[in-house]
């Protein structure tokens, strides 16, 4: 087994180690554990709105949730159109995944990319 991700490997180089670190366990759980792939993507999407909003200098810090995170960037018009709305369908599946036990392969695959 590698330790590098097939869909999100690009993100080794020059980017902060955890969101590989996300990408990957998402992406290894997708075949045993998709609810665990739902969770490492909406987590993975927060890490890169959180680290967004520190680069554009929006505040956040620790009290304010992934919506409000977005809601900021999406004030600001960092985060427009597209990506944002895949920001929120991440936000919504995630949170489905961890608080409602809830998530198939198929979600995943669609979130993640094709499988290896």
């Amino acid at each position: 087994m590698t330790d590098r991700s097939t869909n999100f490997g690009f993100l080794v180089d020059g980017h902060d180690p955890v969101f590989h670190q996300l990408a990957f366990s998402g992406e290894r759980a997708l075949h045993v554990d998709p609810n665990t792939t739902l969770l490492k993507v909406r987590q993975l999407a927060e890490a890169f709105a959180r680290h967004a909003a520190a680069t554009c200098g929006v505040f956040t810090g620790p009290q304010l949730g992934f919506l409000d995170v977005l809601r900021a960037l999406e004030a600001r018009h960092i985060v427009e159109g597209e990506a944002a709305q895949l920001f929120h369908v991440l936000r919504r599946e995630g949170n489905r995944a961890a608080h409602d036990f809830a998530g198939t392969r198929q979600q995943a695959i669609v979130l993640v990319g094709k499988p290896a």
